[in-house]
């Protein structure tokens, strides 16, 4: 199965948003700084290969789950959905990013400044240790 790497990088930034929004409602000053935080993990350093396209879909995602207050089920679903149906194209180097950056957006975004590791989390690398149908 041919993998858009457009739509794997939007899914991801659903998951982010999903990640930011599961315990409050978010604000434009929320929004920004899950944003910063995307941007810190993900920018490309030097000598990385020229995905910049890619990265931005990180941030149209979240953008478009922002503006259109996306449902942090759906949100998470359609990462879940996509993950499972195109497992192979995530490289152990990805989803460790996706892990710690679901991290750091859990730990920012914590309510009461609890700052477990949580069930999300755990779900999360449930999810990446999983048996696929297409592996």
């Amino acid at each position: 199965m041919k993998v858009d790497y457009e739509t794997l990088y939007r899914r991801i930034g659903f998951l982010f948003y999903a990640e930011a929004a599961r315990k409050k409602i978010l604000t434009y000053s929320d929004y920004e700084k899950l944003k910063g935080i995307v941007k810190e993990k993900w920018s490309l350093k030097n000598g990385e290969q020229n995905c910049i396209n890619l990265v931005d879909g990180l941030f149209l995602a979240i953008k478009d789950a922002y503006r259109e207050s996306m449902q942090v089920g759906e949100a998470t679903q359609l990462f879940s959905l996509y993950y499972l149906n195109h497992a192979l194209a995530f490289t152990d180097v990805m989803k460790n990013k996706i892990v710690v950056t679901t991290q750091d957006i859990e730990h920012e975004f914590s309510v009461n400044g609890n700052n477990n590791h949580s069930a999300d989390v755990a779900a999360l690398e449930r999810l990446f240790h999983a048996k696929t149908d297409v592996q």
